[in-house]
């Protein structure tokens, strides 16, 4: 189970700000990321921001047609969700 207000390491975050498709995991090894949802949420998890507040900021941060943000919307709390287990699975979380 990831915590309330996960962390992913301060190397894999610097990677994503530099535009470095292949993040290092804790183990050292390359994960190809490619999806921008998930390097979005990667590059937000220093530990101040719940899911409440990471919905909040991707909601800011993409640009959707009015109908696709709504079903969006709805299903981003199931998205985030997923994304964080799955940056859990891969070895980018610290503690």
């Amino acid at each position: 189970m990831v915590g309330e207000t996960p962390v992913s390491s301060a190397f894999a975050r610097w990677q994503i700000s530099e535009d470095i498709e292949n993040l290092t995991t804790l183990a050292g090894k390359n994960l190809k990321t490619l999806d921008p949802i998930l390097r979005l949420i990667i590059s937000m998890l220093d530990g101040t921001r719940g899911r409440v507040e990471l919905a909040d900021e991707i909601l800011a941060a993409i640009e959707l047609p009015l109908e696709e943000r709504e079903r969006f919307t709805a299903a981003l709390p199931d998205i985030i969700e997923d994304q964080l287990t799955q940056i859990a699975s891969a070895g980018l979380l610290v503690g």
